[in-house]
């Protein structure tokens, strides 16, 4: 993954936390998102809102109490997750370009592609 568009990720969501009256989001923060989110592939326990509970259906897997665990509250991943951005841009723009919202992301993720993945003949 890109290194240089975490920081372009961070700088688009605080903006948008920042323009919603929301605190900005450190690195620290951004991290135990994205450790959530993948947390929250690996097992289903319906909705988000259950991640936070603290009570157990019994016969299921323990609810793991997100907040307990990483100190984020689900007040402030959901509003992590609404303000989510990959990019700045403005309202003329995207109008005008539907893709502008990933296009620097897909950009920077190729340009490592082509340091990192050499194409060859395959033998």
């Amino acid at each position: 993954f890109p290194m240089a568009m975490i920081q372009i990720i961070l700088d688009a969501t605080t903006a948008s936390l920042v323009g919603n009256q929301q605190k900005p989001i450190s690195k620290f923060e951004f991290f135990q998102f994205i450790g959530i989110i993948v947390y929250m592939s690996l097992f289903d326990f319906g909705d988000r809102r259950s991640w936070w509970t603290t009570t157990n259906t019994p016969g299921r897997l323990p609810r793991p109490n997100i907040e307990r665990m990483c100190a984020m509250t689900r007040h402030r991943f959901e509003a992590i997750l609404s303000n989510l951005r990959l990019s700045s841009y403005t309202d003329t723009q995207q109008q005008a370009n539907p893709w502008i919202a990933i296009d620097p992301f897909v950009a920077a993720f190729n340009a490592c592609r082509a340091v990192v993945i050499f194409a060859g003949a395959v033998a």
